[in-house]
């Protein structure tokens, strides 16, 4: 009678932590391996072995299909050069178009969208601060061209905010009855990631403020915010800063009594911007595109843009476009849920970025 699989194994133990530890230990020749393997990016504490002690905190479940709009970005200086390249996005595999906006090159709407359908496609904007005028362009632009409201799909994004409440209030007011565009949208440049999660919470909770003491509720407001956030190269770091941003501003929509909100609802448009090395011969922002893509994506964002090296190169922007294409088509990212739940690293990671980003956000909002 044949010996099933299970004895083949029965002399064979199971190792634990501890037979780890005393294992390196003797290859450490008696150096302790937490102290001597560890590692540490900016503030945060990485260990050489990690089981279910590390990540002391459990993190709320955020897990769902993997589902991104791929979203490439056109700067928007001469209309009809960037209408036509915003077509051939939308035609090879864009499911929308970012326009960056230069606050000293005003830009017509009417020329910048021609022949666009907007109700099909998703539009945002990345301005550098916002203004009044565009937000009363866009505003008479969507009243011509008759689009229902709750049809159209977008954010618009400002590089800074402006110190006087009043252009934010103005902007929300002219924009507010666009229920599925959000007008709100905070950018969040590349950095030490618990300290750019704890001032884009800040900026997103003090213009809600300021909101409502002009007559809009804190709700819509919570619901009309949207963050866009450059990803790196750090590949681990970035998944972790993305799902500790969703977390967080979950507990924030929260503590303003949304109770239907959910961490999936907020909009997280991620933004490969270019990396051009030289000793990595050409399009070596291929290899840094893919891997922050990949980065974004597993993180949950809800909108991918990635960048090429030169704008004005068609091959590299077609690259570029067809980065978020080929995870999705031939990668099939969009068939898994969480391909990293359950791992006690990222869920370390995680963690540690949460209590620190949430420990720098209440001591800025405690700052007078």
């Amino acid at each position: 009678m044949s010996e099933s699989r299970s004895d083949h194994f029965k002399d064979f133990t199971i190792p634990d932590y501890s037979d780890w530890l005393t294992a390196a230990r003797e290859e450490l020749q008696g150096d302790d391996p937490e102290e001597k393997l560890a590692w540490q990016v900016a503030d945060l504490q990485g260990h050489p072995y990690y089981t279910s002690h590390h990540a002391k905190s459990v993190i709320a479940s955020t897990a769902h299909v993997l589902s991104w709009k791929n979203i490439p970005l056109v700067t928007a200086e001469n209309e009809a050069v960037s209408n036509t390249l915003a077509h051939t996005h939308l035609n090879q595999g864009g499911d929308g178009v970012i326009f960056s906006v230069q606050q000293n090159n005003p830009v017509s709407l009417e020329k910048l969208l021609k022949k666009i359908e907007w109700p099909y496609c998703t539009i945002s904007f990345l301005v550098d601060t916002p203004s009044d005028s565009f937000a009363e362009q866009l505003k008479s632009y969507i009243g011509k061209a008759k689009y229902p409201l709750d049809e159209l799909t977008g954010s618009l994004f400002t590089r800074s905010y402006p110190q006087h409440p009043q252009t934010i209030n103005n902007l929300i007011h002219n924009l507010v009855s666009l229920t599925n565009f959000d007008c709100l949208g905070i950018y969040i440049k590349s950095g030490q990631p618990t300290e750019r999660i704890a001032s884009a919470l800040a900026m997103a909770v003090q213009e809600i403020e300021h909101l409502a003491s002009s007559g809009i509720s804190k709700p819509v407001s919570v619901q009309r915010i949207a963050f866009a956030m450059e990803t790196g190269t750090d590949f681990f770091i970035e998944i972790a800063t993305l799902k500790a941003l969703r977390l967080l501003w979950f507990q924030v929509a929260r503590a303003y009594g949304l109770s239907d909100y959910q961490p999936a609802d907020l909009c997280i448009h991620a933004i490969s911007s270019p990396w051009a090395q030289e000793q990595l011969g050409p399009h070596s922002n291929m290899l840094k595109s893919t891997t922050a893509a990949m980065a974004g994506i597993i993180g949950g964002c809800t909108a991918l843009t990635v960048m090429p090296e030169n704008e004005s190169d068609q091959q590299m922007v077609r690259i570029a476009r067809n980065v978020s294409t080929l995870l999705k088509e031939e990668s099939r990212l969009d068939k898994v849920a969480d391909p990293l739940a359950g791992s006690y690293y990222l869920e370390c990671l995680t963690s540690q970025i949460i209590e620190k980003a949430w420990a720098s956000f209440q001591r800025k909002m405690n700052t007078p």
